[in-house]
């Protein structure tokens, strides 16, 4: 894809999407390097804070923000960051596009809103006040090394579209000195 029709500025604001995606990418990657290499243990605590911050960090890269003005160059970023990672995301086989999608809706639906009728939350009610318990169940290891895959995918689109536009930045700069 041509980036050559954005303006300088929407440039600038492009790189930092894509700097902010790829941040995300990278610890994501971490987060799920360690669920494997722990995912033998019986620490439940630390297997959900993994699984909750894998599903945070992985769905932030496709979300934009509800806070952000939208003016014309935020939304021509977004449309055309969102044609990056999604065109990726559809290149993938059936079996990981599903992957995705499915960390998208449990992102919505367990990690990020506390619906009770969305999640499967149990009620104990041994004392006065009733409380609920709802331990997410991680994806299992193969599903962990496959979105592995995915987002080690995403780490080299992003990345070389990062380093396109750092190089169309650095050469508008550099015109404009010689000028």
């Amino acid at each position: 894809m041509d980036d050559t029709d954005l303006k300088d500025d929407w440039r600038q604001y492009y790189f930092q999407r894509l700097t902010i995606a790829l941040d995300d990418l990278l610890h994501c990657e971490k987060y799920i390097s360690k669920f494997i290499e722990i995912s033998k243990t019986n620490d439940d605590v630390l297997l959900e804070a993994l699984y909750v911050a894998i599903v945070a960090t992985y769905d932030r890269v496709f979300n934009t923000s509800k806070t952000a003005s939208h003016t014309d160059h935020h939304v021509k970023v977004c449309d055309r960051f969102s044609r990056v990672v999604n065109g990726s995301i559809k290149s993938k086989s059936g079996e990981l596009e599903k992957l995705h999608e499915r960390l998208r809706v449990i992102r919505d639906k367990e990690v990020a809103h506390s619906d009770g009728t969305e999640r499967a939350y149990n009620l104990i009610s041994n004392g006065k006040v009733p409380f609920g318990r709802k331990t997410l169940v991680p994806f299992d290891v193969n599903e962990a090394k496959q979105l592995l895959e995915i987002v080690q995918d995403l780490i080299i689109v992003i990345g070389t579209k990062q380093s396109e536009i750092r190089g169309a930045i650095d050469s508008e700069y550099w015109d404009s000195q010689n000028g």
